[in-house]
């Protein structure tokens, strides 16, 4: 094993065990058990006593999690999207759905740069129109 400074930390230690082989490990875990009766107790201890199996405690009910309550909303709007497409009309007071999602100060600018972006994509898809100067 390489000598490591005083001051890894136990990531470090981690990391380097997580590389040795299974008899590096074993002759690690050898030369801690005989280096005094603390660790050979500690290696009993751990090893030859049986893992009590307590009944798992009752988690509490979680509260549904912001991504639960958010993700019918997006399917709702994915539905009146396709069908926006196939020629349906919709009032836009349905639109409200989008107003709860961007609720988030965060969320609401992403979603904002992504309609632009989408918008410029679109826009640069198409000629400019004539009663438009293309340089506006």
């Amino acid at each position: 094993m390489a000598s490591l400074k005083p001051s890894a930390s136990w990531q470090d230690i981690r990391r380097l065990l997580a590389s040795q082989s299974k008899n590096e490990l074993l002759n690690l875990i050898r030369d801690l058990y005989i280096l005094n009766t603390d660790n050979k107790d500690f290696v009993h201890a751990q090893v030859l006593t049986p893992k009590q199996t307590a009944p798992k405690p009752r988690q509490p009910k979680k509260q549904p999690s912001s991504m639960s309550k958010v993700i019918p909303k997006i399917r709702q709007l994915a539905t009146i999207a396709r069908e926006l497409r196939e020629g349906a009309s919709f009032n836009v007071t349905r639109l409200i759905t989008l107003k709860s999602l961007c609720e988030d100060a965060t969320a609401a600018a992403r979603f904002a740069l992504h309609l632009a972006r989408l918008t410029y994509r679109k826009m640069q898809e198409k000629a400019c129109p004539s009663h438009l100067d293309s340089e506006k």
